[in-house]
């Protein structure tokens, strides 16, 4: 069977575990001391971090859960906690939906060529944590073909912003049908 996700380095308090062809994290807490305070609130990453250590698209090579804890601890480069920092809002956005009693399915589906962040039971998400001044043009169509895909498959779409998206960007979006929630 092939590996598809390589356990984080120095994560001696993690046990990894095969469950259906991915690795998950067994039931060791998970600690976040060390790791760089601009990754946001880090109790409430751990919280999330402990949440969906057993989901097996969080721990998987790119899911959100191995990018905090490879990218994120204070030593880390620039461009490492960036990715820590995106990771940690795709985390922070599960929980809060996860707390609302939305059931998480799994963190970076692809489907029709997208790539979703968060899906639930009846949603695909887009996390953003950007700077929209700095958005390629392009940021409609993408935005736009995920909004198609998710009706294509049943379920509703969502852009959960970390920074306040532009009155023009988010004229768009409402015109399209496109939820939009900030913070």
């Amino acid at each position: 069977m092939e590996e598809v996700a390589a356990k984080p380095p120095k994560m001696e308090m993690v046990k990894e575990a095969e469950l259906a062809g991915a690795k998950t994290v067994a039931q060791e807490t998970i600690s976040l001391a060390g790791y760089d305070a601009s990754l946001g609130n880090l109790k409430k990453l751990e919280e999330a971090a402990n949440m969906f250590k057993n989901n097996a698209s969080a721990v998987s090579k790119d899911g959100p859960l191995t990018k905090l804890l490879e990218c994120g601890k204070a030593e880390s480069s620039t461009g490492s906690l960036a990715t820590a920092r995106g990771a940690a809002y795709e985390l922070e956005k599960a929980h809060d939906l996860a707390k609302a009693g939305e059931k998480i399915i799994g963190f970076g589906r692809k489907i029709g060529g997208r790539e979703f962040d968060i899906e639930t039971a009846t949603k695909l998400i887009e996390c953003k944590n950007w700077d929209w001044s700095k958005v390629a043009a392009n940021i409609k169509d993408k935005i736009g073909q995920q909004l198609g895909i998710a009706k294509s498959v049943g379920k509703s779409f969502e852009l959960h912003s970390k920074n306040s998206v532009p009155e023009d960007l988010a004229k768009w979006f409402a015109s399209k049908g496109i939820k939009v929630v900030e913070g």
